[in-house]
């Protein structure tokens, strides 16, 4: 099975993400609720079945979503992944990390427009 080169891109952007509440304030869907029924989410569960997005869909479904301590408890969890595992959930989380980017690049560019 073929899955996400795990070398990052040399001019790969990175995303800072400030748990403020200024972009929501705007009006913009920036959550991980909201990214969890987006375009970005569904094409990346298609493309990977890994056990850590299938943990994040999972606790997603609670009140509150805490993404970040939702990886922390699922590599907490994870005692002893099998290599495969581990690789596969290597490959989901880098993944994960350029969908949400892509996502967010997306609602910024969309508030742009709505500015004009």
């Amino acid at each position: 099975m073929q899955y996400y080169n795990i070398e990052r891109p040399i001019n790969h952007f990175s995303t800072l993400v400030l748990g403020n509440g200024f972009d929501l304030d705007l009006g913009m869907k920036t959550s991980y609720k909201a990214y969890l029924k987006s375009k970005q989410w569904h094409e990346l569960r298609v493309k990977y079945n890994a056990p850590i997005l299938v943990y994040l869909e999972r606790q997603s479904e609670k009140e509150w979503f805490d993404i970040e301590d939702s990886l922390r408890s699922y590599a907490i969890a994870k005692h002893a992944p099998t290599k495969e595992d581990a690789d596969i959930d290597k490959a989901a989380f880098f993944a994960l990390c350029d969908s949400f980017a892509q996502y967010l690049r997306e609602q910024l560019y969309s508030l742009l427009l709505l500015m004009r």
